[in-house]
């Protein structure tokens, strides 16, 4: 007697196959933590309810052959609650012929399967571009998403700023809230290894704002926030390297008086200034 586990993780309320791997069986009965039934499907799947959540079952399987012998598989299984958690895991940049060809790895990092994503392909000079992704990715499975834009790949050598692509995503229609936002979002500086801070959007902006800051290499980190008249708003000091990637910063804005308001970043070697207004 034996069976295989798909996916090896038992969540509540999420489809879970045994598959009937015996040999030499002529008969099989299943329990599912329900008492044992007539069964002879190869496979079942099975829907565990959420008052399972944190509680243990035994699931078994008993065989017998066209004599009468008996075998039995029995193991034993935490349910643990459904969770989705897209993560957005490799930024694929290259330039072919004078355009980008840009790809992204979808990662299913939660119990839910994963069927639908909108994913925004966003650049400073072609704002935002909204794709969607259909297919399976079940728990621990990914993909490589090749987007059907292709953007221009000139950069200008004229100005001081590094050109990056950004790929966001967010899941459609599963009935769970994503667990963790943070690596909904991926990017790459194309032109250089500089530090890159996203546009920030909206702005002019009556709310506290989410700056998101792009670091190619590891770094200390100063996020200061200065107003009309040179005074000292925000100051936030990382003076341990932080990892490269993407860090983001709330500005309390919603509790500042209206104005104009300047922004510098700083990394080791680099400091950039954004304007952001409060209406």
């Amino acid at each position: 007697a034996d069976y295989t586990v798909n996916p090896m993780n038992l969540t509540s309320g999420t489809p879970i196959q045994f598959i009937n791997e015996s040999l030499g069986a002529d008969s099989s009965f299943w329990d599912f933590g329900d008492g044992f039934q007539f069964n002879q499907n190869p496979i079942n799947e099975i829907i565990f309810d959420q008052s399972l959540n944190g509680s243990s079952i035994d699931v078994a399987l008993i065989i017998t052959n066209d004599i009468g012998c008996r075998d039995t598989s029995s193991y034993t299984y935490e349910i643990k609650e459904a969770f989705l958690d897209l993560g957005l895991q490799t930024l694929f940049v290259q330039d072919i012929n004078g355009y980008l060809t840009i790809g992204v790895e979808l990662s299913n990092l939660g119990s839910v399967m994963i069927e639908n994503a909108d994913l925004y392909l966003k650049s400073a000079e072609n704002g935002s571009i909204l794709e969607n992704w259909m297919g399976q990715l079940a728990q621990n499975e990914s993909e490589i998403y090749i987007f059907n834009a292709h953007p221009p790949s000139y950069s200008s050598t004229q100005d001081d700023t590094d050109r990056f692509i950004c790929v966001e995503g967010s899941v459609n229609n599963s009935g769970y809230f994503d667990v963790d936002v943070s690596n909904n979002i991926i990017c790459k500086n194309i032109e250089g290894s500089g530090l890159v801070v996203i546009p920030i959007y909206p702005n002019p902006t009556d709310d506290d704002i989410t700056v998101s800051i792009l670091l190619t290499e590891s770094s200390p980190l100063r996020v200061e926030l200065v107003d009309q008249s040179g005074r000292l708003i925000l100051n936030q000091d990382y003076t341990e390297n932080l990892e490269s990637g993407i860090h983001k910063i709330v500005l309390p804005f919603s509790s500042l008086q209206k104005g104009i308001y300047h922004l510098r970043v700083s990394d080791s070697s680099t400091t950039l200034l954004e304007k952001i207004v409060r209406y």
